[in-house]
């Protein structure tokens, strides 16, 4: 079974083979053995998704929160960067 797994450190999607899954984990096999382990299908570092489209469209949400929130931490600090230069003008 083909799942679609997103890291939280790049923008990659790769194509994973799964054994079995529940509604929270996936089973994968180790690539080095027949050993299974399993993993959050919603983490702190990995995300899986069912299809290519969903989890390019959680990566479109993602990089669009980023940029939102970066723009909004560049005008608190362009702002600040006003007021500064404001005071040192008195």
């Amino acid at each position: 079974m083909k799942k679609y797994k997103i890291n939280s450190w790049n923008a990659d999607i790769e194509e994973i083979e799964i054994e079995r899954e529940t509604d929270k984990c996936v089973f994968l096999r180790w690539s080095h053995g027949n050993r299974i382990h399993k993993e959050a299908k919603r983490s702190g570092y990995d995300q899986y998704f069912d299809t290519l489209k969903e989890a390019r469209e959680y990566l479109i949400q993602r990089t669009e929160n980023t940029v939102k929130n970066l723009k909004r931490s560049l005008d608190i600090e362009e702002d600040r960067l006003r007021r500064l230069r404001q005071q040192s003008s008195i």
